[in-house]
């Protein structure tokens, strides 16, 4: 017996002894490794999991490598990763890669892939996934733009009434002879801009929203007296019919209702999201003077209904010669005041196998 115990002190000393050298170890690559040793496992881990074989970038200005941009201005740039899948497939990861420039003091790149030219020169940007990456060169040049010409998709002459979303295109011509896409840095403007508004917003630049049956006259300048060309465009009422969804719905005073308005149109295929341009409007339907719903014309909350009193009401949207409405039922609060199972039974019974147990909470 004290044999055996022996040996079994001396396995469990010998076992100790390599636990604790394996701990060490341990330690010691948990140190070396670091914060940057977990980003680069959780780098690698997603593109595992995604399956990303490849990683391209693109920019507007680098169509034509390498592109050029003025000093000064910006340039967005979109990463997009291919996923093997069994089939084509993309996946937008412009806020997932590493974004970094082979000159930062040339053109400087953020985390969000917009990059700022600072200096003349070319530089590499990259972005980076574990051990994948895409890259463009890009220049930037401190030549002055000359001229700018300004164009509509489709050649474009007019628009539905209540349509967004058409693209305007500012080309520039510089005193080096390069003609390089200018959308993005250029100062739009519209002659009437209650019937057609143009976005000076980033990442919407030189779209266009309309409002109103009319017409306008859009340009497009740098800031320092060069100007494009005028474009005419027309708005034309060739919206046919709106539909509101959803209809008939019930909402509890003091929650809130997101309202959906699409348009169909004569000239076009396709209907149209006209829910930011159509103008809304509530009614009570019971008589009622106090108003039991309100509902947002507001930029970023437009359609957005709020419930203030028990009754019934009705929501429009109306565009041109156009409107439709929709019934809504606004009900006082609620309390649950409890929740059975299965009408309260305290047992149900089931096979084994792949028969489901149906249960039902009241």
């Amino acid at each position: 017996m004290l044999e055996q115990i022996e040996i079994f002190t001396q396995k469990f000393k010998a076992c100790s002894a390599l636990l604790l050298v394996l701990l060490v170890s341990l330690m010691g690559l948990t140190a070396c490794g670091g914060s940057d040793g977990d980003e680069a496992f959780r780098e690698a881990v997603k593109v595992n999991d995604l399956n990303i074989t490849l990683i391209t970038i693109s920019s507007p200005n680098t169509i034509n490598s390498p592109g050029t941009i003025q000093i000064g201005a910006e340039e967005a740039f979109t990463a997009m990763a291919t996923i093997d899948s069994g089939a084509s497939a993309a996946i937008d990861i412009t806020n997932q890669v590493r974004w970094t420039s082979s000159d930062s003091s040339v053109i400087s790149i953020n985390s969000s892939g917009r990059a700022i030219a600072i200096n003349d020169g070319t530089v590499e940007i990259r972005a980076e996934l574990a051990d994948l990456f895409g890259s463009q060169e890009l220049s930037a040049s401190s030549a002055e733009l000359t001229t700018i010409e300004i164009s509509i998709e489709d050649a474009l002459t007019s628009v539905g009434v209540c349509t967004l979303n058409q693209k305007l295109t500012a080309m520039g011509t510089f005193d080096d002879g390069r003609v390089s896409d200018v959308t993005s840095d250029a100062i739009w403007t519209s002659s009437a801009p209650e019937v057609i508004e143009i976005s000076n917003e980033a990442g919407s630049k030189g779209t266009l929203t309309s409002f109103i049956v009319g017409a306008t006259v859009i340009s497009a300048g740098n800031g320092n007296g060069v100007v494009s060309n005028d474009l005419s465009l027309a708005v034309t009422d060739t919206l046919d019919s709106i539909t509101v969804t959803p209809d008939n719905v019930t909402v509890v005073e003091g929650g809130s209702q997101q309202f959906l308005a699409i348009g169909s149109y004569s000239d076009l295929v396709d209907d149209q999201d006209i829910t930011t341009t159509v103008t809304w409007s509530t009614l009570n339907t019971d008589g009622i003077t106090a108003a039991h719903l309100s509902i947002s014309n507001e930029d970023n909350a437009e359609g957005l209904a709020t419930a203030i009193s028990e009754g019934g009401a009705e929501v429009s949207a109306a565009c041109g010669d156009n409107s439709t409405s929709v019934a809504v039922t606004i009900l006082e609060p609620i309390t649950i005041t409890g929740i059975q199972i299965n009408a309260g039974r305290a047992i149900e019974n089931g096979d084994v196998g792949d028969s489901p147990i149906e249960l039902t909470a009241t």
